[in-house]
């Protein structure tokens, strides 16, 4: 290592101490209050410091009801509830673009359509949770959101998202069929029946929570993957840089990860007995839980089993895998 690296190295050590201490020194001393009351939007934007005039807001509506979901967006948020009732709804909180509403909706033959309006990607920088960080609150309102409400354990026929910049959030959703594209941005899948299709994030991260998973592809070039409380049956994961966390999932049918870089932890289970396990690294090791039979070497491991209730293969070319 040279000297100019290594003090290269030594200054940023140093500057990201200082710069840790400052923070948690004006946070001791009252800084959160400050940040909570100051107008961040003043700060974002040129026009006008009024946030009224620079979201346009609709309160929970009710729509029309329909069994298939089409959204095609560019930078905002969506989000998927459930409703109080056996009705649909929608709300948003979305920056105006040119001073007008920058998506449009319509249900319409029995679909609900989302498009936003213009094509090109804007950035937009929220700072009201940072404000709520310092100041020990989380009672702030996520900007650039459309909300839809769905009854409770309301089937859709068919559901589909793409979008280039945005996070996506879903609670409760029964499908027969789902297909999610993302370019940057989260998925988030909670309480959820899904029966097939796939979902593809070229850059975020993917969160599965007490969902049932049928026939799906899971796809992220760039992210981690995490899945808990849940089931996967016949899903085939695949991962280019990211890590993959399946805990307390019950799996059935063909399950197949293939990993580029990056580690696959199966966790969380008592009884493999019926389960065949085909595990292999090319760069890492692989850890099984003692309890677990089969024939293990540092870099693979084989479980085989005459009638198993699912078939585990997983395939890392540079990654560690462990199964517990």
């Amino acid at each position: 290592m040279t000297k100019f690296i290594k003090g290269a190295l030594i200054t940023g050590i140093l500057c990201i101490v200082f710069g840790m201490g400052i923070f948690f020194a004006g946070k001791v001393m009252g800084g959160g209050r400050y940040v909570k009351n100051m107008d961040f939007s003043s700060m974002l934007t040129t026009d006008s410091k009024n946030l009224k005039e620079e979201y346009a807001t609709l309160e929970k509506t009710k729509i029309d009801d329909f069994d298939k979901i089409n959204i095609k967006t560019n930078t905002i948020d969506i989000k998927i509830a459930q409703s109080d009732d056996k009705n649909c709804y929608i709300a948003y909180n979305l920056k105006k673009e040119k001073g007008e509403v920058p998506a449009v909706y319509e249900v319409s033959g029995g679909e609900f359509k989302l498009r936003q309006k213009s094509n090109h990607v804007t950035i937009n920088v929220d700072l009201s949770g940072l404000a709520a960080i310092l100041s020990g609150t989380q009672d702030y309102v996520r900007q650039n959101q459309f909300v839809l409400y769905l009854p409770k354990d309301k089937q859709i026929s068919i559901v589909e998202f793409d979008t280039e910049d945005g996070d996506i959030s879903i609670d409760g959703l029964k499908s027969d069929k789902m297909d999610i594209a993302v370019d940057a941005g989260d998925i988030k899948l909670e309480n959820a029946e899904l029966q097939s299709g796939k979902i593809t994030s070229s850059d975020g991260d993917i969160v599965v929570k007490n969902t049932n998973l049928k026939g799906m592809a899971l796809t992220d070039n760039y992210g981690d993957v995490k899945c808990n409380d849940g089931s996967f049956e016949d899903i085939a994961v695949k991962l280019n840089d990211g890590d993959l966390k399946l805990q307390n999932t019950k799996l059935t049918g063909n399950i197949k990860i293939n990993s580029g870089y990056g580690d696959v932890k199966v966790i969380g289970f008592d009884d493999w007995n019926d389960i065949l396990v085909s595990a292999r690294t090319s760069y890492g090791d692989v850890s099984v839980n003692h309890k677990i039979d089969g024939e293990k070497t540092e870099t693979s491991f084989e479980k085989n089993v005459e009638n198993p209730s699912a078939k585990l293969e997983i395939n890392c070319s540079d990654g560690d895998i462990s199964i517990r």
